[in-house]
This record gives C-alpha cells, structure tokens and sequence, in this order.
C-alpha cells in the first residue's frame, strides 16, 4: 500500500468516491468507500485508471485496519512503468 501512495505524488492521480457505506456506532464503525482513480500523462491522455474499494474499520473516528482492493493491481505497476519512461519522479 505505502508504494501506491507515493505514486500518488508524481503521477497527479485523481478519484471520485462513487459509494460510501458506513456500518455501526461512532465507537466502533465500519465503512466501505467506493472510487474510480484516474491518471493523465503531460499530453492529456490517459495513462491510468482503476477501480477501488476500501474496507475501513474505526475506533471514535480513527482508522484502526484498513484494506484496499483494486480491480486490477497489475495497472499499478504498469502506471509506476510509465512514468519512468515519461520522466516522471513517482515520489
């Protein structure tokens, strides 16, 4: 997970949240966001998007365990890929 985030920085990576569904009481929750994240090279074409859910659990309002699960992990390596090849610093 700590390598996505990075690539977030470089890349320019942007998201929409589609669905969010929240489960229990404030001392204990459980949430589900679902978004849509997308990538777009200096020349304005795509060069990224996924689909992702993220499974969080909380305590008073701080996440305690987290998962994320992408429709396609492979796209994650292929978009660290493309930016080097674009000269583009990930980190």
């Amino acid at each position: 997970m700590a390598r996505t985030h990075k690539l977030i920085l470089g890349a320019g990576l942007k998201g929409e949240v589609t669905e969010i569904l929240t489960s229990g009481p404030p001392r204990a929750m459980t949430l589900a966001a679902r978004f849509n994240d997308h990538a777009t090279g200096p020349d304005g074409k795509e060069i990224y998007s996924n689909k992702v859910v993220v499974i969080a659990r909380t305590r008073w309002g701080k996440i305690v365990d987290q998962s994320d699960f992408y429709e396609d992990s492979n796209r994650i390596g292929e978009l660290d890929s493309k930016l080097t090849e674009l000269g583009i610093d990930a980190v």
